[in-house]
């Protein structure tokens, strides 16, 4: 085989241009926002579109809640109280990026459950009232503060505060794994935080659990 004088140079710029991580994702004007939510109004609607600089939507964030009348009126499924997903394109979606396995977005941190916002499962990291996702070069990270509960102590009404800030470092499709494990699994609890990062796992041909391959 032979090569011209001076190919390889050129050839290893159009690879690393390629195949390089940094540039894969389009840059996101990173911003803040605060949203108020009432779990007991019979319609809860956000919408954050996430821009480049040019302002050209890239992304869009939504988190739909209330009724079943008003959840069921929708042309997607969102299942109270509250489901936050994060979509490529210009409009609100049940599909999200902010699933970390091959889930429904009602499996995914980006479900918000009453019980979750109190007690020891409302401290338990990123699982709680703070959690944060990391893909396409930010983070993506959703607070809930200043929660009110009723005499039961059910929680009523927060604050959702939104943030992104750009990260070179993440570069996956979907959100990473957030560095614990979900309180929810088996045997455990949200008393115990435990540290550790789960394969991410996907749907196979037969319908079967097993490890993504990407």
């Amino acid at each position: 085989m032979v090569f011209l004088k001076g190919l390889w140079p050129t050839l290893l710029v159009i690879t690393s241009l390629v195949q390089g991580p940094a540039t894969a994702w389009p840059a996101i004007q990173p911003f803040r926002v605060r949203f108020p939510v009432d779990l007991t109004s019979k319609k809860i609607a956000i919408d954050v579109p996430l821009k480049t600089s040019t302002g050209r939507e890239v992304y869009h964030f939504a988190c739909r809640g209330g009724s079943e009348e008003y959840l069921g009126s929708l042309p997607e499924v969102w299942v109270a109280p509250l489901m936050c997903t994060l979509a490529e394109g210009q409009r609100a979606t049940e599909e999200s990026l902010l699933s970390e396995d091959d889930v429904a977005a009602w499996h995914s941190r980006g479900q918000f459950r009453g019980e979750e916002l109190i007690g020891d499962c409302a401290k338990y990291p990123e699982f709680g009232v703070h959690r944060s996702f990391r893909l396409r070069g930010f983070r993506l990270t959703l607070d809930v503060d200043d929660v009110v509960v009723d005499q039961h102590g059910v929680a009523q009404t927060f604050v959702l505060a939104m943030s992104l800030e750009r990260d070179a470092a993440a570069q996956t499709a979907q959100a990473e794994r957030p560095g614990f494990l979900d309180p929810r699994g088996k045997e455990r609890s949200c008393r115990v935080v435990v540290r550790g990062r789960e394969p991410r796992m996907c749907r196979g041909l037969n319908g079967s659990w097993q490890p993504c391959k990407d």
